[in-house]
């Protein structure tokens, strides 16, 4: 029997949508009498004047402009899904009208990420980077502390670092494409480097870029480039940001002719890269993508794991391209390590379950009090 009305508050366009997000969603409406992604209706260009100031005032840890126009806006749900640490406040108003059960998510450590990205574009920050780290680190423990019911983070870094009493769970990324096979298999496929998401210097880019000519392999990036001076190549192809509809279709298309192996080279550049589980690398081990990555935490479990090898083991990676038993057994083992590990079903089950145990329990509260 369907129970609730569910709000997902982001401060993210949805254009193109994002993966977890619409997955959540589509879970939820089995569980719910409707369920709403309420997201920017504008772009960060867009943003009036006054919060912009605003915005600015508060360092751009949170957006204001959203967090106004979403109390102002928003219907009465039954859950309010608020994602990620911009639109963290927005529970202090929902709360104090008691506008439903309030869960925070997020799936990334924000505000060292919001620091650094700060200083990259006002370095004098990085003289008072640790008092206002220590700060914001304690005003987002504090507001979901007091006005949040429960808490979902995707890593057992984020899990650890929010140390909060409420409910909490840890929700791995699951990767939207369980329900796909490429076509190939180590036999048959001439060998392509494939590189899923943001292609930047912080996620390993340049490296990248060099590992691609020390191969001499065909690379394909499917995200967008936020490097200067990029310059294609005969054997780079690079697609835009696209809906994952489409991007499954290029994959399977490309995967006729090439076998893939995923690059996953993030630099640690701040505590979030350097802790984060990346999602590109739960698609390729959902894929059977085999792994060249770095030393990073995360990366490094999944090569220790046999998914993959590292970027400076040459011998391994020559016959990851050119011995087809080797490349199969690892691709085999990627797809299990994801099966007992990120699967669709534990997502659903995480997801569902947690929501269900809490309205069951305001439930019973209200019946007693």
């Amino acid at each position: 029997m369907k129970k609730h009305k569910i709000a997902i508050f982001t401060s993210l366009r949805m254009i193109p949508a994002h993966p977890r997000l619409m997955m959540e969603k589509e879970i939820l409406i089995d569980d719910a009498d409707s369920v709403e992604i309420v997201s920017a209706p504008y772009s960060k260009k867009e943003v009036p004047l006054k919060f912009k100031l605003l915005n600015y005032l508060t360092l751009s840890f949170f957006r204001w402009d959203l967090i106004f126009f979403f109390k102002k806006e928003r219907n009465n749900f039954d859950v309010n899904i608020i994602y990620d640490l911009n639109l963290l406040p927005l529970g202090l108003f929902f709360k104090k009208d008691d506008k439903g059960l309030l869960i925070y998510e997020t799936i990334d450590d924000n505000v060292h990420l919001t620091m650094y990205n700060l200083i990259k574009i006002f370095p004098l920050f990085n003289l008072v980077k640790y008092p206002i780290l220590y700060f914001l680190k304690k005003i987002e423990v504090i507001l979901v502390e007091k006005y949040y019911d429960a808490l979902i983070v995707n890593s057992r870094y984020l899990f650890d670092l929010l140390a909060v009493t409420k409910t909490k769970i840890i929700n791995y990324y699951s990767s939207p494409f369980e329900n796909i096979e490429l076509i190939n298999t180590g036999s048959i496929g001439k060998p392509a480097l494939l590189y899923l998401g943001i292609f930047s210097n912080e996620k390993g880019a340049n490296k990248i870029l060099e590992l691609r000519n020390r191969l001499n392999l065909p690379l394909y990036i499917f995200g967008e480039v936020r490097i200067e001076n990029f310059e294609m190549h005969e054997s780079i192809f690079q697609f835009p940001r696209i809906e994952v509809e489409t991007l499954k279709t290029r994959l399977i298309e490309i995967s006729k002719e090439r076998k893939f192996i995923g690059l996953s080279l993030i630099e640690p550049t701040n505590l979030s890269y350097a802790n984060q589980l990346a999602n590109k690398d739960i698609d390729y081990l959902c894929l059977g993508i085999p792994i060249i990555g770095n030393y990073r935490n995360t990366t490094r479990e999944f090569i220790e794991a046999k998914c993959g090898v590292f970027y400076d083991q040459n011998d391994q990676i020559e016959l990851l391209i050119h011995n087809d038993k080797y490349y199969n057994s690892m691709s085999k083992t990627c797809k299990a390590f994801y099966a007992s590990n990120f699967r669709y079903e534990l997502f659903k089950n995480n997801l569902v379950s947690l929501i269900d145990n809490l309205t069951q329990s305001i439930a019973k509260n209200n019946v007693f009090s």
